[in-house]
């Protein structure tokens, strides 16, 4: 498994997020233009704690199973 650290995201890079809305009551004209501050940008670091090695993992099963052979071969007794 190759996993990255760090991973880079974005959103509305360019800030085409924008809005714009008209509004008409009795004699009066109402426009209105806006831009949502949706611009991000993330950077995510992700650590792995206890991280094993695939070899340690099959070492330590070795392990418990001859131990479990063992307890077998004492209850046999």
């Amino acid at each position: 498994m190759n996993r990255r650290p760090f991973r880079l995201s974005a959103s509305d890079i360019f800030g085409w997020n924008r809005y714009n809305a008209t509004s008409r009551y009795q004699n009066i004209d109402i426009n209105i233009r806006g831009q949502w501050q949706s611009q991000v940008l993330k950077l995510v670091f992700t650590y792995r704690f206890n991280k094993s090695d695939k070899k340690d993992v099959a070492d330590k099963r070795e392990i418990g199973a001859a131990a479990e052979q063992q307890r077998v071969k004492m209850e046999k007794k």
